[in-house]
């Protein structure tokens, strides 16, 4: 150790924190468990160094969380070769029964103050060493989970529970119960027991159906407090005897109204209350001495941001941002200087919206060069698709009116964002309102220089021009949505979209994906395809291929999966999408081609249903990853993974072995949040 390093002291105050365990988590009698997040274990710190470990291993040991057989039986045979350990556990939380071992922790922990037992016990979970070791220490505090109602007829719940119940009459200190829930014959024996040894003085009950029902149990017993944990509804104090005035001086609990106040309100909210200190000159006028055009330049850059220009332009479906309008209605040159900015970023909520922008813009034209964004209502149709369509089918005209995107688009002359509707969605029935190919073809005429970023659902055209994408040489996002046709014999622009670096193909006509497959595309770098028309992707991919980063496919063919990446060399992250559920899974079996930049796959689907034929073919899956033909994949990413919370669940998990399979081999598999799995004690 060098001389020149930190006191113990100061290590201890700098890892506590790090190594804290909070008695909320402790005593928490959840179903799911707060320990089953499968985050790093804290032992690692102790890895760091020497100084570390020796002043890190009391704080470790003071709370010990046990969730598996595995864990139970290190923890024995630590304690074993080292008795010390032992004195430095204060709490002890037990999720299951974990066999003999449990007997050996008990035993050299005689320090434990709080104990936390679980009473959720399978016919399988050993609870000997627990029944054993009980009558051994001495807690103050005990915390039992019990599902409410359910009862665990087995014979190792049984005996948990009669063992249970004979120490606590020998526990001589103990003053504090948390109680699973209200009154029934499983858990009787046990309330009988802490009743006749009339030493408790705290109950936490969770609900406030239990309080009074605790009151009255341990009547005998000299309580101080009733504590209720979960907040009480307004409608449910008239349920608690609160004119009992001793029932009264008992209990404790929070509202659940006064908790909602609670609730932090957001800064942007809050901005318009804060109390102002009163003007020391009101005579004052600001920049008085300065030009007109000083002052012009100082408060655009102010109301710049009071406009909320930032949040508008970065997230353009915020709702909780300020009231803008009385900024405009301060004085005349506020609303001169802030009218821009008002009408710089627009979510229409509706056709009448559109309108009303429409007669603005008709008014007052000089606005429509200063519009930089568009999102919303515009279409002047609605499309309807049969509930039982299988193909991308012609949408069903519902209504019709005055095409108000036409006149709005022929003002905006600086757009650089335009949409409609978020992208496609094959779940939902009703597609969002369609833009007309006019009002299109007028964004890209006067927009066409400065448009980035087009979201928008297209009516169908039946013989339309590719030429008018020779116009969108700024675009760098494009979704298209429509079955419009188009003429693939005279005018395609070979260097159209240029710029363009993210395609999503919602929902096309094959003749779109001809287009595209004739034109350079330099910049694509990710693609979005949901279509079933194989020959019309399999030929863009051949020709564009090569610069994709990232594709994204609807997987309605998953034989494929093993052709795109034979043309796709340079794909670092392939995702697969599975509409309306889970289906056979990507096949890679037959590919000869090494996907030597392949890092990530994703498979996204609504809902996972896997009957035992289907997870035979999703063993294939995995087991393919794990060959050769994947130098440098770290992740598969699953939505619809969800990690099991107990070791019985565990057992039984087909994700745990997909994922324990995927470990040895360097991969990850996540769930939705990105969560890995973590190979667990054995």
């Amino acid at each position: 150790m060098s001389d020149n390093s930190l006191p113990d002291e100061i290590i201890s105050e700098i890892l506590s924190p790090a190594l804290k365990v909070s008695d909320e988590a402790f005593s928490d009698i959840s179903h799911v468990s707060p320990f089953s997040d499968y985050s790093e274990s804290t032992s690692a710190y102790l890895l760091v160094c020497k100084s570390w470990l020796r002043v890190a291993t009391p704080l470790l040991y003071n709370v010990v969380i046990l969730r598996s057989k595995a864990q139970a039986k290190a923890l024995g045979q630590a304690l074993s070769e080292n008795k010390d350990l032992g004195q430095f556990i204060r709490k002890l939380r037990v999720e299951g029964g974990y066999g003999a071992p449990m007997n050996t922790i008990l035993r050299c922990s005689l320090n434990i103050s709080d104990l936390f037992l679980s009473l959720e016990i399978f016919a399988s979970d050993s609870t000997v060493g627990l029944c054993k070791g009980l009558p051994v220490i001495n807690p103050t505090r005990l915390i039992v989970r019990a599902r409410p109602y359910k009862k665990s007829e087995n014979k190792m719940a049984s005996k948990l529970v009669d063992a249970l119940a004979q120490s606590i009459l020998k526990w001589d200190r103990l003053v504090t119960f948390h109680c699973p829930g209200a009154t029934d014959r499983y858990r009787t024996t046990i309330y009988h027991c802490l009743a006749k040894s009339k030493r408790l003085h705290t109950i936490v009950v969770p609900n406030a159906d239990s309080a009074f029902w605790a009151f009255r149990t341990f009547d005998k017993c000299p309580l101080k407090v009733i504590q209720i944990e979960w907040p009480v509804p307004e409608d449910y104090l008239e349920k608690l005897p609160l004119d009992d005035p001793t029932f009264a001086a008992l209990v404790r609990f929070t509202r659940e109204e006064d908790v909602a106040r609670t609730v932090p309100v957001p800064v942007l909210a809050q901005v318009g209350s804060v109390d102002m200190p009163p003007c020391l000159s009101p005579s004052f006028i600001p920049m008085e001495a300065e030009s007109q055009a000083v002052k012009d330049v100082v408060w655009k850059r102010v109301l710049y941001f009071a406009m909320s220009v930032p949040e508008l332009e970065h997230n353009l479906v915020r709702k909780k941002i300020p009231p803008r309008l009385p900024v405009l209605l301060v004085s005349k040159t506020f609303n001169r200087l802030a009218l821009p900015y008002y009408y710089a970023h627009l979510t229409l909520r509706n056709l009448a919206a559109a309108e009303k922008l429409a007669a603005v813009l008709e008014k007052n034209p000089s606005l429509g060069p200063h519009i930089r964004t568009v999102w919303g209502e515009l279409g002047v149709m609605d499309w309807l698709y049969s509930e039982d369509s299988q193909s991308e089918a012609d949408p069903v005209p519902i209504s019709s009116g005055h095409d108000w995107a036409a006149d709005i688009l022929s003002q905006t002359t600086g757009l650089v964002n335009l949409g409609n509707n978020p992208p496609y969605n094959r779940s939902l029935l009703r597609m969002p309102r369609g833009i007309s190919w006019d009002a299109f073809a007028v964004a890209a005429k006067c927009s066409g220089s400065t448009l980035q970023h087009f979201s928008a659902c297209l009516l169908k055209r039946d013989k339309a021009s590719p030429a008018i994408f020779a116009h969108l040489n700024q675009l760098r996002l494009f979704d298209w949505t429509s079955l419009t046709i188009f003429d693939l014999i005279h005018d395609i622009p070979s260097d159209a979209l240029s710029n363009l670096i993210d395609l999503r193909i919602s929902c096309a006509h094959p003749s779109f994906i001809e287009a595209l497959s004739q034109m350079k595309l330099p910049s694509l770098q990710r693609l979005l395809l949901n279509s079933r028309h194989e020959a019309a992707v399999v030929n863009f991919l051949r020709v564009h291929g090569g610069k994709l980063t990232e594709l994204e496919y609807s997987c309605y063919n998953a034989a494929l999966a093993a052709e795109m990446i034979r043309i796709c060399p340079n794909l670092t992250l392939l995702s697969f999408n599975y509409e309306g559920g889970s289906g056979d899974p990507p096949e890679f079996s037959s590919q000869n081609t090494v996907a030597h930049s392949l890092e990530k796959i994703k498979v996204d689907s609504t809902y996972w249903f896997c009957p035992k034929k289907q997870e035979a073919k999703w063993d294939a899956f995995f087991a393919a990853l794990k060959s050769d033909d994947f130098p440098k994949l770290r992740e598969v990413q699953f939505n619809c993974c969800t990690w099991p919370t107990s070791e019985r669940k565990i057992s039984k998990s087909s994700w745990v072995r997909w994922a324990e399979g995927l470990l040895e081999h360097g991969i990850n598999l996540t769930d939705r949040n990105g969560k890995k799995w973590r190979r667990r004690l054995r």
